[in-house]
């Protein structure tokens, strides 16, 4: 083995170990909430951390399926994500969601009588926060309004994101940078933030931000939805996408 080989492997080792120091993977969402008190602001990703489809269709594997469809017929690799992230979201307004843990509904009863706060941060664009609002609470997912007034904020460079009740839209923005340019437009420093989410991209984003900005944090790697996303299946979803008229709404926007 060769010096930069060596080199190599202890970089790759270190890298991952710090994750484990510093990001704790659970399968349960009530394994991170227990530190928390009157100072603690609970903040949380939506899809595949609290919520998931009723349907095969619509999560991450479904998303890189046809991401690679798309490409392989001839899109860069930007225009095959704009275009699925319009798509997925108009196929919200058809798609129902479930809790991915039963209790969850229960669970974030109790933890808001604890916690400052509850918040959701989502990759959704703001303009399916209402249909999103509805999807959680007809899942019996709620909580408070983060702000007096339902519209209270919004990104001033970027219109797809802002808060909507009790939730932060981030769209394709870093969901770290956004938390942080929110919480330092409401000149709010919370005494800790307990951040979860099912990606390491947003998990790590977001842990960076609140280290940054000195504001003290945990941050949670959520693994509960694993199991169903390894079943996917790509013929299972090619059919519900005619169901839905997904291919449809491709060809329209082409």
């Amino acid at each position: 083995m060769s010096h930069l080989e060596k080199i190599f492997i202890s970089v790759f080792f270190f890298s991952n170990s710090l994750y484990a120091v510093d990001v704790t993977e659970i399968y349960r969402l009530e394994d991170a909430f227990h530190s928390i008190d009157s100072q603690t602001l609970i903040v949380s990703d939506l899809d595949e951390t609290l919520i998931e489809p009723v349907e095969d269709f619509g999560h991450s594997p479904w998303y890189k399926y046809l991401s690679k469809k798309l490409i392989a017929e001839g899109y860069d690799k930007k225009s095959a994500l704009n275009l699925l992230n319009h798509v997925w979201s108009r196929l919200q307004f058809d798609i129902d969601v479930n809790p991915i843990e039963p209790e969850a509904p229960r669970l974030l009863k109790k933890v808001e009588k604890k916690a400052y706060r509850i918040l959701g941060l989502t990759a959704r664009a703001l303009w399916i926060s209402e249909r999103t609002e509805q999807q959680l609470r007809k899942a019996k997912l709620k909580w408070k309004p983060f702000l007096r007034t339902q519209n209270a904020w919004n990104h001033h460079l970027n219109e797809a994101v802002g808060l909507r009740g009790g939730i932060l839209f981030a769209g394709n923005e870093s969901k770290g940078e956004v938390l942080v340019k929110f919480l330092s437009d409401q000149k709010f420093k919370p005494g800790q933030i307990i951040f979860v989410d099912d990606l390491w991209k947003h998990t790590l984003s977001v842990r960076d931000a609140l280290d940054s900005v000195g504001i003290k944090n945990q941050c949670f790697k959520y693994l509960g939805s694993e199991e169903r996303l390894k079943n996917f299946s790509p013929a299972l979803a090619e059919a519900q996408l005619e169901k839905y008229r997904c291919s449809h709404i491709l060809r329209e926007l082409k």
